[in-house]
């Protein structure tokens, strides 16, 4: 079940960078994709391709390392990521907020 620290999806948007991002903030968090609300394998059908893919956008869009790992399960595979424990915000991008609001990723304060 999702709470403040765990977000399921079923796919992957780059909206969920936000997610991300929150996280690495907190330095607490994991975002798994591939698994519904309730928490259970829904599958991910580009998942290897997710595996390469998305550890270089989050380094390059919010200037942070987060571990992702495939798993494979009856059902289908799903990943997840979870920042690096201990990145303060204040090593995050400075122009990483500024980017997200621009691509309507992130809300303004």
């Amino acid at each position: 079940m999702e709470h403040q620290n765990t977000e399921y999806k079923s796919d992957w948007k780059d909206e969920y960078l936000r997610g991300i991002y929150g996280f690495a903030n907190a330095q607490d968090g994991t975002l798994f994709i591939g698994k519904n609300d309730l928490g259970d394998v829904v599958g991910l059908k580009n998942a290897k391709k997710l595996l390469v893919d998305l550890p270089n956008k989050i380094t390059a869009v919010l200037g942070i390392v987060a571990n992702v790992n495939l798993h494979q399960a009856p059902l289908g595979s799903y990943w997840d990521a979870m920042p690096v424990p201990g990145v303060p915000a204040s090593d995050l991008k400075p122009e990483t907020f500024d980017f997200l609001v621009q691509k309507k990723i992130y809300g303004s304060p």
